[in-house]
């Protein structure tokens, strides 16, 4: 009689176990896309930065290159976030060295990323990192909405895997070319970045476009 009414308790436990390991091996993973946007305290990152400037009362163009280095140096966590300090420098041939040239600051949280220069923030990602999620830039400051979206999610850019792009504005006619786009990478952050503000007359283009590409 005792095996029996072990038996009786025992079962319906074992049952319980075993239903509950199986909705746990069935539960989907949440990947909300934080590997796509790498922010760690001595980090260094380095662009080589193409600028192309048009005019259209000589009908010509010019490029200039040079190097921008960004280095985290200042860690600051409260509550809710983290804040970082990000120190830019400039360089027009890296084997002469750098020099500074001005600084900003990245505040991260479990939902969202923001950049911050003087007193303008705007929030340039936003979690989960999911194809065509749209958000407005200007949350955070009383400019007017702009909205942003990402545009693909886990592509592969040149040599890098695993990429998502970030689409910040796009307008493109025969009168004008304003873009300015994002590529970010798995576990590195941003290896891409375009932007442009082109006006065009008669096939004429006056204006600049600038291209980051991570080194």
């Amino acid at each position: 009689m005792r095996k029996k009414v072990c038996r009786l308790f025992l079962l319906p436990l074992f049952l319980t176990v075993v239903l509950a390991s199986c909705e746990q091996e069935n539960e989907p993973f949440l990947d909300l896309g934080y590997r796509y946007y790498q922010i760690k305290l001595g980090q260094t990152n380095t662009f080589a930065v193409d600028s192309i400037y048009f005019s259209a009362l000589s009908n010509s163009s010019d490029t200039v290159r040079c190097f921008i280095k960004e280095t985290i140096d200042v860690l600051q966590i409260d509550s809710f976030s983290k804040t970082y300090k990000v120190n830019t420098y400039l360089s027009y041939d890296t084997s002469k060295g750098w020099n500074w040239y001005d600084f900003y600051f990245y505040r991260t949280d479990t939902n969202s990323v923001q950049r911050i220069e003087g007193n303008t923030s705007r929030l340039i990602f936003v979690y989960p990192v999911i194809k065509n999620k749209k958000w407005n830039v200007n949350t955070y400051n009383s400019n007017i909405q702009e909205f942003a979206y990402y545009k693909q999610v886990g592509f592969q850019y040149n040599n890098y895997i695993n990429c998502t792009e970030i689409i910040l504005r796009e307008e493109i006619n025969f009168i004008e070319e304003k873009v300015l786009k994002e590529v970010y990478a798995e576990n590195l952050g941003l290896v891409f970045r375009y932007f442009s503000n082109i006006n065009i007359t008669n096939s004429i283009k006056d204006g600049v476009t600038v291209t980051f590409r991570r080194i």
